[in-house]
């Protein structure tokens, strides 16, 4: 039964970082070519009035995976729209959104806390 466990954990730690690094590469993609990234631009001032860049985690700091997937949620619409437009619809996979949902989920809790704990003020009551 432990076995189970294990491997349904492994599982889930696969498609978690899969999932990871294509967002990461989709991100790349539109911030190292200019071209690219005005073809999102232009469905992001659509559905925003303003223009919004997409995040790049830094591995090592828990928080900027926050950052990045907040703002790849937020602008997964265009996102979607210009990969069409460079024909490069097979880099989008939606089950990576549903991944990206569910680690914002448990990384925002997170956030709020230590950012409660970290307060002069704060003690482990409060």
């Amino acid at each position: 039964m432990d076995d189970t466990s294990n491997t349904r954990f492994q599982y889930t730690a696969e498609n978690l970082t899969k999932a990871l690094e294509e967002t990461r590469t989709i991100v790349k993609l539109f911030r190292r070519s200019p071209l690219k990234n005005i073809t999102l631009q232009k469905y992001v001032k659509e559905e925003f009035g303003r223009e919004l860049n997409l995040i790049l985690d830094v591995k090592i700091r828990w928080n900027s995976m926050l950052q990045m997937t907040h703002r790849f949620l937020k602008l997964k619409n265009a996102i979607k729209k210009a990969l069409i437009d460079l024909e490069m619809s097979r880099l989008w996979d939606d089950k990576n959104v549903v991944i990206l949902e569910k680690i914002y989920q448990i990384l925002q809790p997170t956030k709020l806390s230590v950012e409660t704990l970290s307060r002069k003020d704060s003690t482990l009551l409060t």
